[in-house]
């Protein structure tokens, strides 16, 4: 594929939408307001409902294809409910940002158990 096919794809994002975990601050809140700029659509998603809110009050105000679903990613049930929202207010999913954090202990990686390894394996799911 062309270098130019690429560029476009990435560049023109106005058919897209893009569901951002982690979204209510930091790294996926950044993510959020550049793919917003690029023309996607975009679902905001973290477990903090007020700064979700808050969010998609703020950048909806410039931009109407964008909606919030708190929920924990780690949860399967909250995991298909987002992806159920998201194709009945879109009708598809090009784009998933998985920007879950939290998930692993702070600290040397040398000392981690497994269960910890395994559960920030998880969360990235």
């Amino acid at each position: 594929m062309p270098i130019s096919t690429y560029a476009d794809f990435f560049m023109n994002l106005k058919s897209r939408v893009a569901l951002i975990t982690g979204s209510s601050q930091g790294i996926g809140k950044d993510i959020a307001i550049s793919l917003l700029k690029t023309g996607a659509k975009v679902v905001l998603r973290s477990r903090r409902e007020k700064t979700l809110r808050q969010l998609q009050e703020k950048l909806s105000k410039e931009n109407e294809e964008i909606f919030y679903a708190p929920g924990d990613s780690t949860k399967e049930a909250d995991v298909q409910e987002i992806i159920s929202k998201t194709i009945k207010r879109f009708g598809k999913l090009d784009i998933l940002v998985n920007n879950v954090g939290g998930a692993i202990q702070y600290g040397d990686i040398f000392y981690l158990n497994a269960e910890d390894w395994i559960n920030a394996f998880h969360s990235m799911l």
